[in-house]
């Protein structure tokens, strides 16, 4: 089922005219119902773990404004200069100074414009959230996930995504407890999903901080092969996933500042 290409939908504005749309059954839709969901469970799960600090919320808009701009180039998505972002917005969560996390973010953004496809422009919509968690403790890894639907008017569409714990020493419980839970999840859509993900969060490590680190990420680009549904249902288990799987270590490791750690 090809999604229909409709301006985002968000809860600070509305942007267009999506008369005869479905939103129910609109895949960007539901992908920013879902992002917003697990944007809220994360901030009340982060804040009740830390006691003490709590997330600052802020609305954002991003009329014609400048962000990544996109290109098909080979049939392969691309990041390219000269933004058109005609429009969008999303919600920014933001946590400084906690007692268990320093600095957080939760973020979600849903914008849409136009992206290059050879010669001529397509209009796209996209939803995404970035989430990074970083704790206090200087043991302690951090967290960081970035999942994001984008479809094109022209019926292409694809899911992106990534989640994984960095700067800090696993033991083999945490390592186990990450990959078990998250292979669940993919088992569940594919059970090639997860040896494929593994592969590619270790191709990137490797290329990109010259050490193997993939048993700490999942990570998978421009993914299609299956129904959007099923893939909306990946996207919501891997944000499920990646809270399962972090918040005990950050518990089990407690609040350690570091310069006491020091």
């Amino acid at each position: 089922i090809v999604p229909t290409l409709v301006k985002p939908v968000v809860d600070i504005h509305a942007e267009g005219d999506n008369s005869g749309v479905d939103l129910e059954e609109c895949t960007l839709h539901k992908m920013e119902r879902v992002l917003r969901t697990a944007q809220k469970n994360i901030c009340a799960i982060v804040e009740e773990l830390d006691g003490s600090a709590g997330f600052e919320e802020t609305d954002y808009t991003l009329p014609n404004s400048a962000n990544s701009h996109l290109a098909i180039v080979g049939g392969t998505l691309q990041k390219m200069s000269h933004p058109r972002v005609d429009g969008g917005g999303g919600r920014r969560m933001l946590l400084h100074d906690g007692n268990v996390f320093d600095r957080s973010g939760v973020q979600t953004s849903v914008v849409y414009g136009e992206l290059r496809d050879g010669m001529k422009l397509v209009p796209y919509a996209s939803a995404g959230l970035n989430v990074i968690l970083r704790p206090t403790n200087p043991t302690s890894p951090t967290l960081h996930c970035n999942y994001r639907y984008v479809e094109t008017a022209e019926g292409s569409w694809w899911f992106s995504g990534a989640t994984d714990m960095s700067t800090g020493c696993l033991d083999d419980w945490e390592t186990e407890h990450y990959h078990g839970v998250h292979k669940a999840v993919c088992d569940a859509v594919d059970t090639a999903y997860y040896q494929q993900f593994r592969a590619n969060g270790n191709a990137h490590f490797s290329k990109h901080r010259r050490k193997n680190r993939a048993h700490e990420e999942i990570s998978f680009d421009q993914l299609n092969d299956r129904p959007a549904e099923a893939l909306l249902g990946l996207v919501e288990g891997c944000l499920q996933a990646a809270t399962e799987v972090y918040m005990p270590v950050i518990r089990n490791r407690g609040a350690i500042s570091e310069q006491d750690w020091m």
